[in-house]
């Protein structure tokens, strides 16, 4: 779930604003604050009243007061924003390096996590002119560490031929080609972490050419193609029908820390430079929608999914594995979900 992580002073003081930063603390259900006050005995304080609201607030004062030694526990706040008092220049630091939003309390950005262009974009079957560049253009600049591709259907028609001594004469990984595009596109030039990558399909959908370890090998293969200057991981999940997790795996989605894709139709949108399909693309940050209270903010998308796949990794650690899924990570096949080291997910494990 979304989460601000703060100090009570900013809280309180931005509670009481009339503004988009005040609008969003309103909406958010998880803050990780460093007391200043026991604010549960206050009538009338800030706090009080979003936690009477539903809020969870959770006491974090050694880890606020420890960013400034140990600033790289950032990074596994991933869905959090850090609204902090430091300077504009150190602030974007931070974000660089670390891969989250972090903002100086006395200059917030507020259209960080509200606007995007374009919004939404249509694609006719065939049509060219579009690329990912233009379609993640909205959510490419917004600070990220980790990203999960969702499809069931995302390799379905991936397809390699080899000869009888063992040449490609029919190469048709075009699932393949369009999560390295997306990859390409959206991962940082620089990062001072490991960057998270976890694609997310329906086992049994590849085809007879290319088994489930062939294709975890060639998404572990686009590291060098990406060419980025730091570690990636790469975790690839197999769903079965017959997995708890697998109602969750519905939509076709792509979820960075604070951007979303829809699909409506295909993850897999282009073919050799034309587009697969007819279908709609909406694009989106957190709070795009939402917070004029006549829609559901874009966040409880990302909020319900990762919840959902966080409580299958922890329901999975406490029973024995019944073959309903296939991991495989930075190479390495012979693993489980519960192996997992994607941070966006793991942040909600903590909750």
């Amino acid at each position: 779930m979304f989460s601000i992580v703060t100090t009570q002073p900013i809280l309180e003081k931005l509670y009481a604003e009339r503004s988009v930063w005040g609008d969003i603390v309103g909406l958010t259900k998880q803050f990780y604050v460093r007391y200043e006050s026991d604010w549960w005995e206050e009538e009338g304080n800030p706090l009080l009243e979003l936690s009477n609201a539903g809020a969870k607030i959770v006491n974090k004062s050694d880890m606020v007061d420890s960013l400034t030694e140990h600033p790289e526990q950032m990074a596994n706040y991933a869905t959090s924003v850090f609204i902090l008092d430091i300077e504009e220049k150190k602030a974007r630091e931070l974000s660089a390096k670390y891969g989250v939003i972090v903002q100086p309390a006395s200059h917030l950005n507020d259209s960080i996590l509200t606007e995007v262009s374009p919004e939404s974009i249509t694609l006719e079957e065939a049509e060219t002119g579009f690329s990912w560049r233009k379609i993640v253009a909205g959510v490419k600049n917004l600070p990220s560490n980790a990203i999960i591709i969702n499809d069931r259907n995302l390799f379905t028609n991936d397809e390699v031929i080899k000869t009888q001594t063992g040449e490609i004469y029919k190469d048709k990984r075009y699932g393949l080609e369009n999560v390295f595009n997306i990859l390409n596109e959206i991962l940082p030039s620089q990062l001072g972490v490991p960057y998270h990558i976890l694609v997310v399909f329906q086992e049994g959908q590849l085809k007879s050419t290319i088994t489930f370890k062939n294709m975890g090998a060639y998404l572990n293969k686009l590291r060098k193609r990406l060419s980025r200057p730091y570690d990636l991981v790469i975790e690839v999940l197999a769903v079965k029908s017959s997995s708890e997790f697998y109602k969750d795996t519905h939509h076709r989605r792509v979820f960075t820390n604070y951007g979303i894709l829809c699909f409506d139709q295909k993850v897999n949108a282009f073919v050799e430079n034309k587009s697969n399909c007819s279908q709609s693309i909406t694009i989106s940050r957190l709070f795009t929608h939402g917070l004029d209270g006549k829609n559901t903010p874009d966040e409880k998308k990302q909020s319900i999914y990762l919840k959902a796949f966080s409580n299958y990794v922890t329901d999975i650690k406490t029973r024995p594995i019944s073959g309903e899924h296939l991991f495989f990570k930075n190479g390495n096949a012979d693993l489980t979900v519960a192996d997992l080291e994607n941070r966006m997910v793991l942040c909600h494990c903590a909750d």
